[in-house]
């Protein structure tokens, strides 16, 4: 029989002030589809859909069990060098095989992703 995990996402980024540009940042996290079958891949990318250019270095997602609060797997990305990207463009792509950080499969349930962007400003 098989059976789905719903992945929640909550998504936490510590932004800096607004610049003079007025204009509101937003980040999402996007996954492929709502729902999945225990041991499918999920893809997960992070895409700027504000409204300006932002600039940052690197990110750390961490995806949570909601049963327990866990980490289960964390994804970090560190750039040596500042990264731009434009409204509408994606950042990353990331594909998660539903393993935990042992390589074992994680539990039938809901999961949550925490995304921390490293050093995130308008340009």
């Amino acid at each position: 029989m098989n059976r789905f995990i719903a992945l929640v996402i909550l998504f936490s980024v510590a932004i800096a002030p607004l610049t003079s540009y007025g204009l509101e940042r937003e980040i999402s996290i996007i996954l492929d589809r709502d729902s999945l079958l225990k041991g499918e891949e999920v893809r997960i990318r992070i895409v700027n859909t504000g409204e300006s250019m932002l600039k940052f270095q690197g990110y750390l997602l961490k995806i949570r069990s909601c049963k327990t609060g866990e980490i289960v797997k964390y994804f970090l990305q560190e750039e040596e060098s500042e990264i731009y990207i434009r409204s509408g463009e994606t950042y990353s792509e990331i594909t998660w095989d539903q393993r935990d950080l042992s390589g074992n499969p994680v539990e039938e349930g809901n999961y949550y992703i925490i995304a921390e962007v490293g050093d995130l400003r308008d340009e």
